[in-house]
């Protein structure tokens, strides 16, 4: 007999044993972990209660709120309900945490059944199969009055969440845009031809990481000046601090390494002012762009001729070429009534006047790493020379009805599955803006690595537990 086999024999000659050991396992470390997680939470908020972080604080809600305590949020698990489920979380979790919790009322009556099926079962040779029957119906009747009674407060969430006129109800995410749709004009033109009035609003992802780091050290310099204010009038003395010490030159006595000191007042003034100025020339650079590329649309559509909502619209296949409209030669079609998202040729000559490479990634983050990394200057020129930089390939469309809404994600924009994806907009605290307008490629690589390690973890990681559970014992 093999080692699997013997292992498996002895654990069912010592179920007591198999339990122990299982407990002196898992109990450890469900220890470890609650404790490690309480001081995560702690350490960063930022993560585990994002949302209550964005809110302001001067709001009646969050500042009445009791101080978290130690364990504090087990007992707060409990008293939260449904409706505060649904309005934090979405109608997804909602239904996730209803049916963990009907799995927990089929497991404790099983645990109920099976304590009065034991006497039935005690004597060896008992002919009383009745028994298991009427449990087996006891459960199968409890488990489908349990289904229809979460159906129906499905069905009554599934409206509510409907019936409510907030703007991801009625918007899409667009992503993987072509070139020559990565212009608000261009793009709510193409969306009014295939839903006339019904477009509400189209916005187009803008490449501002720059433009989010400066604010970000702005609130920072802001927030630092605004301490150093209150400071001041409590203390009734202007602060100080030292500005550019190096720790690491303190360690090795190199002189001035302990920085200048400076009056937190003064400095955090002039910071703020440095800041709001290369925020307001970022902000106009942009803009800029995004009118040059207006422009250089609108010159393109001149030469090759625009569409009308009665033309007979195509996608576009791939970025690189423009589909036919029919089979008809190149000589037969007649450039100023072909659509303007059909139209042959049109895109290498929109890719020539963008100055696109086709091995240029305008998108991916090592790009937007390095755009960050130039200066003012450089950044400019490149969009002076180079317009569609500004842009990201994703957008936000917004619609006036709820059944255009449906329409547009249920309607194949291409055949290429790499060009004009059409999903659900998410509520903007669940959106990381970071990886808005990344390349299909890219989000499939992190989608293919996302679902390996939660593979591994799930079918590796468990199945190593049960196997020390399980021989641990010899």
């Amino acid at each position: 007999m093999s080692t699997t086999q013997q292992d498996a024999a002895a654990a069912n000659a010592n179920p007591s044993g198999t339990i122990k050991t299982s407990v002196s396992i898992y109990f450890p470390t469900l220890v470890g972990g609650v404790l490690l997680f309480e001081c995560l939470r702690r350490r960063f908020r930022h993560v585990y209660d994002s949302r209550r972080q964005e809110e302001d604080v001067f709001n009646v809600s969050t500042s009445d709120l009791p101080r978290d305590g130690l364990f504090r949020w087990i007992s707060a698990e409990f008293r939260v309900s449904d409706d505060q489920i649904l309005q934090k979380c979405g109608l997804d979790t909602l239904t996730f945490i209803r049916f963990l919790r009907l799995s927990q009322k089929l497991a404790l009556l099983a645990i109920g059944c099976s304590a009065l099926l034991f006497p039935f079962n005690l004597p060896e040779q008992s002919d009383r199969l009745w028994a298991p029957t009427v449990v087996a119906f006891v459960m199968a009747i409890f488990a489908m009055r349990l289904l229809i009674k979460e159906y129906k407060l499905y069905v009554r969430c599934r409206h509510q969440v409907l019936s409510k006129m907030e703007a991801p109800q009625y918007s899409v995410l667009v992503t993987d845009l072509p070139l020559h749709l990565r212009t608000r004009q261009t793009l709510e033109k193409y969306m009014t031809t295939i839903f006339p009035s019904s477009i509400r609003n189209v916005y187009v992802a803008l490449e501002c990481a720059t433009l989010e780091t400066l604010v970000g050290q702005r609130e920072k310099v802001r927030g630092a000046l605004e301490h150093a204010l209150v400071k001041c009038e409590v203390s009734r003395k202007r602060p100080r601090h030292r500005e550019g010490k190096s720790w690491m030159g303190m360690l090795m006595c190199k002189p001035e390494s302990r920085g200048r000191e400076v009056d937190s007042i003064d400095y955090f003034q002039d910071q703020l002012a440095t800041l709001n100025e290369k925020v307001a020339r970022e902000i106009c650079s942009i803009e800029d762009a995004q009118s040059q590329l207006a422009l250089q649309i609108q010159e393109h559509e001149r030469k090759t001729g625009s569409f009308d909502d009665e033309d007979e619209l195509e996608v576009l296949q791939t970025e690189g070429g423009w589909r036919e409209t029919n089979t008809k030669s190149r000589q037969d079609v007649d450039s100023k009534k072909a659509p303007l998202l059909s139209r042959r040729g049109g895109a290498e000559e929109l890719r020539s006047s963008f100055g696109v490479d086709d091995d240029d990634d305008i998108d991916d983050k090592k790009g937007r790493r390095r755009e960050q990394e130039m200066n003012q200057e450089e950044r400019e020129q490149i969009r002076k020379e180079r317009p569609i930089r500004a842009m990201r390939r994703a957008a936000f469309v917004s619609f006036t009805s709820l059944m255009s809404t449906q329409v547009a994600q249920q309607t194949l924009q291409s055949e290429d599955l790499a060009c004009m994806a059409v999903m659900p907009a998410p509520h903007e605290d669940d959106i990381n803006w970071g990886n808005i307008g990344l390349q299909y490629r890219t989000r499939a690589f992190g989608m293919l690595v996302s679902s390996l390690v939660s593979a591994v973890i799930v079918l590796f990681l468990d199945n190593s537990h049960c196997i020390c559970g399980v021989s641990g014992h010899c």
